[in-house]
């Protein structure tokens, strides 16, 4: 039995390595890309609809790498497919750029490539391989169909199992483009891919190491099954084996008291005396056992020592006393290390930027601080170009896709204070609205045509609208589907030449709300009183406030904006620096202070300092207007929750 059993698990383990080792055996070959692929048809599609067959042997050229090297010195687009195959070399092998005009496009290829989505996945640009790169040249008649809007269908011959990713590098603008996986079908070993504009193509793969597991499912399955097969034959082979023992064993059970009843009955007195002897001798190993408690004397002799031990009470009451006298002073020092860490935590604030100047006795009574009966109320009514450039560097280059696809088509674009549109004849078609940390693109389409396809998730809206959520590529990508099929619909045509401009471009160093404000294109409204607005941020105004503790009460960008800006240039020939707990002791309540009135009023001011910083300390009591030359963060918020204004010709909160 067991060497059946050995024999067929050699066999199953052979049979496993054969189906591992089939699908290595059986790999297709990788076609050269010096190769072109053979043209079956070829089929014109104007922009009304209507199609024209090609002919192929008059109207239609397919030139392969191998053959446009030998040609290119002569011919202009056989140069072009040589270089577009060198750029793909380069970038399918991570090396380094050797010409400096072509670094540009190589880095929008490595875009596209990294863009791309197979099964749902992205991959690196050196993860793909050029099967086939060859150029693909029509007629002037054709070019014009396809400038017009019209497109080309061609059937090609093409022996790899799996369905190529496409690409082609457009003639006029050297741009490569992707094209989408719709307009890419298989059918054995033919390939119809739709074009709107010929150039130099390529059909990629992915590389072996990156392609995913999908080619090798069959194979899987088919693995596993062997294996189930194989471990219900070994249960059955083990359940029968079972079974075998067990007749055997209820066999010998049968056969033991036939064994018996044949045995002479002295044989079994002589037996008797000898099964019972165990029994007895175990009893006589338990009586000890049971003498045990003789052993317990000496534990009672060790709790009598003990119990004079317990009668000393009197000899515990010194030591109570002295832990009663050592704990003021623990108390003291867990004082000490509370205000060490109060002031390590002052010095060290993240927001504080180390400017705050601690005095080295601090009373008690000045970490309070006396709220008064008013608030401060920041709305900010931002624009939506202001909304546009404060998104994330992603939701940017989401809204950069739809605005150049949009600018694509002759449409008329407006910028509105809450939105962004898109008209054809005054009738509005796309409108763009930021909500949030995402963009918001309205379409005049009916969602329910688009019920059924989960990649579009609309929703419908007031005036006949549908919306969709975008702030991801892949999102981006769905939109400029449906904003396609909605040009399509309306029959609005796409512009003859456009190219796509940086919208941010103009808009580099705007990047804060207090640029934004400076630019008008955030209203900042504030608003002091008793009672405070409804939808605004608000502040609770103190009689006085603490340096210690200003930095919870306010967040910092507020600060910031609060700040007013003075039309005045800064002398910074001798720099100065003032505290706020000065000019409260010098000046009075609603008081305007300048550095003319600094050099005045506070007591060891250098009369020759042409600029002053200002900076905090102690506490602010006093509700000033200050024009200063430089400022801290915390010098702003305590002159702002005390009901003041700061004013300063710099923007920044700096040392510079």
């Amino acid at each position: 039995m067991k060497k059946v059993l050995k024999s067929f698990i050699t066999f199953a383990l052979v049979a496993l390595l054969m189906f591992v080792c089939l699908p290595v055996v059986f790999a297709e070959s990788s076609p050269t890309k010096d190769e072109a692929p053979e043209v079956k048809t070829a089929v014109v599609t104007k922009s009304d609809g209507t199609q024209v067959e090609v002919n192929l042997e008059t109207q239609i050229t397919v030139t392969s790498v191998q053959a446009a090297s030998t040609d290119q010195s002569s011919n202009e687009k056989s140069a072009a497919l040589v270089e577009a195959a060198a750029a793909l070399e380069e970038v399918f092998s991570g090396k380094d750029y050797t010409n400096a005009e072509q670094k540009t496009s190589q880095e929008n290829l490595e875009k596209l490539l990294k863009s791309i989505e197979v099964d749902g996945k992205t991959y690196d640009h050196t993860d793909y391989d050029a099967k086939e790169v060859f150029d693909v040249s029509v007629t002037a008649e054709i070019q014009a169909i396809l400038a017009s809007g019209g497109t080309i269908t061609i059937d090609f011959e093409y022996a790899n199992a799996d369905k190529p990713i496409v690409i082609h590098q457009n003639e006029q603008t050297k741009e490569w483009i992707h094209v989408a996986d719709d307009k890419v079908k298989k059918n054995g070993n033919v390939v119809s891919v739709e074009f709107d504009s010929l150039c130099p193509v390529a059909f990629l793969q992915l590389a072996p190491d990156a392609q995913p597991a999908r080619n090798f499912v069959p194979w899987l399955i088919a693995i596993i099954i062997v294996l189930v097969i194989i471990i219900i034959i070994l249960i059955i082979l083990l359940i029968r084996r079972k079974h075998h023992k067990d007749e055997e064993k209820a066999h010998e059970e049968e056969a033991a008291p036939v064994a018996e009843e044949e045995k002479p009955e002295e044989e079994k007195a002589e037996e008797t005396p000898a099964e019972e002897a165990p029994v007895e001798e175990e009893k006589a190993e338990e009586a000890p056992v049971e003498e045990a408690p003789a052993e317990e004397q000496p534990v009672e002799e060790e709790k009598a020592e003990e119990a004079p031990v317990e009668e000393a009470p009197a000899e515990e009451a010194p030591a109570e006393e002295e832990k009663v006298e050592e704990a003021p002073a623990e108390e003291e020092k867990a004082e000490e290390a509370d205000e060490d860490e109060d002031e390590e935590d002052i010095k060290h604030h993240p927001s504080t930027h180390q400017d705050i100047a601690v005095p080295v006795d601090v009373a008690p009574e000045e970490l309070v601080e006396e709220e008064k009966d008013e608030y401060l109320s920041i709305n900010y009514n931002k624009s939506h170009l202001a909304k546009l450039i404060l998104l994330d560097d992603s939701t940017k280059q989401c809204y950069q896709l739809l605005k150049d696809f949009l600018n694509g088509y002759q449409l008329t674009n407006r910028l509105s204070w809450k939105h962004e549109t898109f008209s054809k004849s005054r009738e509005t078609l796309v409108r763009i609205m930021v909500r949030g940390k995402s963009l918001n693109v309205y379409l005049l389409v009916n969602p329910d045509k688009y019920a059924n396809d989960p990649k579009t998730p609309l929703q419908p809206d007031k005036d006949g609208f549908s919306v969709i959520k975008v702030k991801s590529l892949r999102r981006t990508k769905y939109t400029c589907q449906l904003l396609k099929d909605l040009m399509k619909e309306k029959k609005v045509e796409k512009k003859k030449e456009y190219q796509p401009v940086n919208f941010f471009e103009e808009y580099k160093g705007l990047d804060s709300e207090k640029a934004l404000i400076g630019k008008d294109l955030i209203k900042m409204t504030v608003v002091r009183g008793e009672k405070p607005v409804a939808r605004a941020r608000q502040y609770k105004l103190f009689k006085s406030a603490s340096v210690y503790n200003i930095h919870k009460h306010m967040d910092d960008n507020d600060a910031l904006n609060l700040v007013g800006k003075s039309d005045r240039t800064i002398d910074d020939t001798r720099f100065g620096v003032v505290f706020t707990d000065e000019l409260c002791d010098s000046f009075e309540d609603g008081d305007t202070v300048t550095l003319e009135a600094i050099k005045a009023k506070v007591p060891g001011f250098n009369k020759r300092m042409t600029a002053y910083k200002l900076k905090p300390r102690g506490k602010m009591t006093k509700s000033l207007t200050i024009d200063c030359d430089a400022f801290t963060l915390g010098a702003a918020k305590m002159v702002a929750l005390t009901g003041g204004q700061l004013l300063s010709p710099s923007d920044k909160d700096s040392d510079d």
